[in-house]
């Protein structure tokens, strides 16, 4: 599910939250020491991190999860569930009846 193109996060959101991020960096910048700032900051994985967590608290708000997945089309409606992972709370014989 994609949000539709009047629906989407906006600029002035986006500065907000970036505003508000560097409020936070500078009142605790005493707290971290230059050099392992600089490795962090350079660290793919603390970018997933904080966009993980915007994510959270803004599919709490909405009530809507949002998951970017590769679609392999040739799985059946059980692999399909069964790749997530998640617990399913699914009846397998009405799954098998699905067709796409």
């Amino acid at each position: 599910m994609t949000p539709s193109a009047t629906s989407t996060m906006t600029d002035g959101q986006i500065d907000k939250a970036v505003a508000n991020f560097r409020t936070l960096l500078e009142k605790h910048r005493n707290e971290f020491a230059s050099d392992p700032t600089q490795r962090a900051l350079g660290n793919p994985a603390l970018h997933r991190e904080q966009l993980g967590v915007l994510r959270k608290h803004i599919e709490a708000e909405s009530n809507t999860i949002v998951r970017v997945v590769k679609v392999f089309r040739m799985r059946t409606p059980q692999a399909i569930l069964d790749a997530t992972g998640r617990t399913q709370y699914t009846d397998k014989e009405v799954v098998a009846l699905v067709n796409f």
